[in-house]
């Protein structure tokens, strides 16, 4: 078949995005821009542009150049009006200048001013501006009249204006007073004690002012009552504060670079460019993902969500008055006005009812909607009483369809195109803010009350309907005990899908980490690297509680055994260590190894460990002795990973060489190899019931294999650099790969790549909620918030046999058990490793089975009934029944 040309890739594409196919869509366009070296065309952009609109965007592709427009005065100050408009000052700096975009023309000049214009700002709709003059005054310019609408007296001169979001009101300063639009008078004055403000603005919602003060710190107040909600303590100078769209994160910018803060989290920074230097000008993306900022390091495009700069551009500037449109961003190349389309990069997105990221926008526009106290009078100037009234807003917001209109292009604007308008409709009216409607704390309060009952009585999916009206709530998705109780549930169910991820913490680490592990109870997390120790920190607190010396070279490698209570490492010397995590001391010290450990495993009882080396071997450990069982050679160059196979049967290695190879672990042979990789294998990952084996090469390609048969299952492509580190989750449903720049989230029943993570992961919590991200200096954990596929309760589950299969060969005893005082002989190891007679365990490792097969997704079944199945699997009857009658007593208690 013939390539379709590139008009017809662009109809395909209209049609597609029409249709609501935009997976279809993005194809066609790339294909589109596959075709051509060059930029894209108008067409393809404006394309791009509206299918950006209805996906996800995971980031910037590269910024697009619109128009250049000459400078008219020394010191330009420009910004960009919703209505397609430019507004700059002139040469004399004493006149406005009105460009319109599309001719590049200047079509209005505004003038009135007596002396030079110090500052300006534009209302989002286009309507109005306001410019504030060395002859001590603020003017009110209407933009559609092209005349002055009022003038208000300053104090002295003004250094900055803002617009409301409403454009009824502006805010003027030093000192920070907020007057009228309509006629210039004076509503009320915001103190900020000795400490004149210098910069500041209105949040989205119109209920917050932020101000940057002369002391290099920033204050919040609140309106209508004026009150100083709190002000900021931190380090080096603050120059500009600033929201992102919807106002759910706060961000300041100065010398020491980006502080972040979202509702319910602690200050986030401060986050840097890629040089480092001070940040002097914030601009807001109609999407409250993306902020942009200007200073040292040029034009910067930053992810809130994720604490990054993504791009920067160091030839263009932002200036202190600015802004953003729907036809793209205003910058300064140093000579000229520069209008730039950001191209994103793109991910499709089905048609979706609910995005929490949505909801600070529909909260603001339902805010702005509210009908106000009181209108000021014509004749005179306001009392307190009438500005206090006209500050207030009170009642249930109506929107006309102008209105919804206006609100659903902004959704598109801010990539949330994809919700249906239904769906926003009925939040809408739910959420009106009526005089009647709970405040949004009760509703939350309530919420989450109604799931903790229904979760504690076992009605999972009442919880979970519950759940997520509490953390629909704004502000109330990131809170603590709702995260708590979701995590809860994904615990016992199975995911469905990855609903989104954001930052946890940020833990403070010494030297180059170089691995990291977390303990089975998902309460600790050790890490290690060039410092030379093993830092273990607690998770809860996110503080270090000990430091574990002992190894002599770079920490390479870390694995937490099943008890949660040790933790096996290796280093670059070849020394490996066991480590008691409760008394923070050293057990055991293995030596056998020529060259650095590259990966250390254990198996699922926690007795034997596994590690292998650039000296082309492997070793088999027994960690209650410390002698060496086997050493498994046959690798051609270094060996880089292993596993365990959860039955303990088998052994597996991955090369240098490409190889994959299965030892038999009672008698040290070979059983198979798997030869399809082309580069070095670096990764093994293993599913929890032993099935499965994914592994991940350095010709960035990941292959999925059938443990039993050795028959490879396919490949998963998707990855751009070699693969460094693969997971599967303990439901064995998706799997979490990397490749040292970002991460990929796979579903492993149908082989494909459902999510693009924009960080890096260097290891996984059990939890499932938590990731963590090896960063220059630091280690950064994410929670991962993932879908559950609820189920209500069940007698059985035939998926959870192969677990109780499980447990009863890892408690069928050994043949023997080597001793410290001497070497295992030949037939001693080969007992070592063979099990036989009949499996034994006790009460606590029966609890444990129970927490595995939750964590395998089967939570649903209860104690009792896998009682019953253990009845029919064991003739030890009478043993059972009194262990499950002890743990029933103890859970009791």
């Amino acid at each position: 078949m013939a390539e379709s040309s590139g008009p017809e890739l662009l109809e395909k594409a209209e049609r597609a995005i029409e249709q609501a196919r935009y997976g279809t869509a993005l194809i066609a366009l790339q294909q589109a821009r596959s075709q051509s070296d060059a930029g894209l065309t108008p067409e393809q952009l404006r394309l791009w542009q509206r299918l950006a609109g209805f996906c996800e965007r995971t980031g910037l592709h590269t910024w697009q150049e619109k128009r250049s427009l000459p400078q008219r005065s020394p010191e330009p100050r420009a910004l960009i009006v919703r209505a397609g408009l430019l507004l700059e000052l002139g040469n004399d700096k004493q006149d406005l200048h009105l460009h319109g975009l599309d001719a590049g023309q200047c079509i209005l000049e505004l003038r009135g001013h007596t002396y030079p214009i110090e500052c300006a700002a534009a209302s989002d709709d286009g309507r109005w501006a306001v410019s504030g003059s060395h002859d001590k005054s603020a003017r009110i310019w209407d933009l559609e009249q092209g005349r002055c609408q009022a003038v208000f007296g300053a104090e002295r001169v003004p250094q900055f204006v803002a617009i409301s979001p409403d454009g009824r009101m502006a805010l003027c300063g030093p000192p920070l007073v907020l007057f009228d639009l309509r006629f210039g008078r004076e509503l009320l004055r915001l103190r900020s004690g000795r400490a004149d403000a210098v910069q500041a603005c209105f949040s989205p919602n119109g209920k917050r002012v932020v101000a940057v003060c002369a002391d290099g710190q920033a204050r919040l107040w609140g309106l209508p009552t004026g009150k100083l909600l709190g002000n900021t303590e931190l380090d080096g100078r603050l120059y500009s504060a600033g929201f992102n769209a919807g106002g759910s994160t706060l961000l300041l910018a100065g010398e020491a670079g980006l502080w972040a803060w979202q509702a319910g989290s602690p200050p986030r920074g401060p986050l840097r460019g890629p040089s480092g230097q001070r940040i002097e000008q914030l601009a807001a993306l109609p999407d409250p993902r993306f902020m942009l900022s200007g200073g040292g390091d040029g034009l910067c495009l930053w992810d809130v969500q994720v604490g990054r700069c993504l791009r920067s551009q160091p030839g263009l500037q932002l200036r202190p008055t600015h802004g953003l449109g729907g036809q793209g961003i205003a910058a300064m190349d140093g000579r000229n006005w520069q209008l730039l389309s950001p191209v994103w990069q793109l991910e499709p997105r089905e048609p979706a009812v609910e995005d929490p990221r949505a909801l600070p926008l529909l909260d603001s526009f339902l805010q702005l909607l509210r009908p106000i106290g009181g209108e000021l009078p014509a004749d005179r100037p306001p009392n307190p009483a009438e500005c206090k009234a006209f500050l207030t807003r009170k009642g249930r917001a109506r929107p006309k369809a102008t209105h919804l209109e206006q609100l659903f292009e902004n959704l598109q604007d801010a990539g949330l195109g994809y919700l249906e308008r239904a769906a926003v409709l009925e939040y809408l009216d739910a959420h009106a803010l009526g005089g009647k409607a709970p405040a949004k704390d009760e509703r939350f309060k309530t919420a989450l009350q109604n799931a903790s009952i229904a979760f504690k009585a076992g009605h999972y999916k009442n919880a979970l309907r519950a759940l997520k009206e509490a953390r629909s709530q704004p502000g109330c998705d990131r809170e603590a005990r709702a995260l708590a109780l979701w995590e809860g549930l994904v615990q016992r169910f199975p995911h469905n899908l990855l609903r989104g991820f954001f930052p946890l913490s940020t833990l403070p680490v010494l030297g180059r980490v170089q691995s990291m592990a977390c303990t089975p109870d998902g309460e600790r997390m050790i890490c290690g690297g060039s410092a030379l120790e093993i830092c273990v920190w607690d998770l809860a607190s996110a503080s270090c509680r000990a430091k574990l010396l002992g190894h002599t070279a770079a920490i390479t490698s870390l694995v937490c055994l099943p008890d949660s209570r040790r933790a096996f490492s290796g280093d670059e010397q070849g020394g490996l260590r066991l480590w008691n995590l409760q008394a923070h001391t050293c057990l055991r010290n293995f030596k056998g190894h020529r060259g650095a450990i590259t990966s250390v495993a254990v198996n699922a009882t926690g007795r034997f460990g596994l590690s292998t080396s650039i000296d082309e071997s492997a070793r088999l450990w027994d960690l209650e002795t410390g002698w060496c069982l086997r050493e498994l050679e046959g690798h051609k160059g270094p060996v880089l990973a292993g596993c365990f196979d959860p039955r303990g049967r088998w052994v597996l290695t991955a090369g240098h060489d490409g190889k994959i190879r299965v030892w038999e672990l009672a008698s040290g042979a070979v059983r198979r190899d798997f030869p399809e990789h082309t580069k070095p294998v670096g990764c093994l990952a293993i599913s929890p019931e032993g099935s499965h084996v994914l592994s991940g090469s350095e010709d960035a390609s990941l292959r999925l294999w059938e443990l039993e048969t050795g028959r490879s299952l396919g490949g998963l492509r998707g990855h751009e650099g070699p693969v460094e580190a693969a997971f599967i989750s303990s439901d064995g449903r998706h799997a979490l790969t990397s490749d040292g720049v970002g991460c990929l989230v796979w579903n492993l029943s149908n082989a494909q790549c459902e999510r693009k993570l924009p960080f890096a992961t260097a290891g996984v919590c059990p939890r499932e909620g938590q990731a963590f991200e090896i960063a220059e200096g630091e280690l950064r954990r994410w929670y991962l918030d993932w879908e559950p596929v609820v189920r209500s309760s069940a007698e059985w589950d035939t998926d959870a046999d192969v677990f109780l299969e499980l447990f009863e060969l890892q408690h069928t005893p050994f043949m023997h058990r080597p001793t410290p005082e001497r070497p295992p002989t030949p037939k001693e190891i080969d007992a070592s490793l063979t099990r036989r007679g009949p499996s034994a365990w006790e009460e606590e490792d029966l609890t444990q089975l129970l927490a595995e097969l939750e964590r395998a997704g089967m939570g649903w079944i209860s104690a009792e009934a896998v009682a019953t199945r253990m009845r029919q699997r064991s003739p030890r009857k009478s043993v059972v029944d009194r262990l499950f009658g002890f743990w029933r007593g103890k859970k009791g208690r």
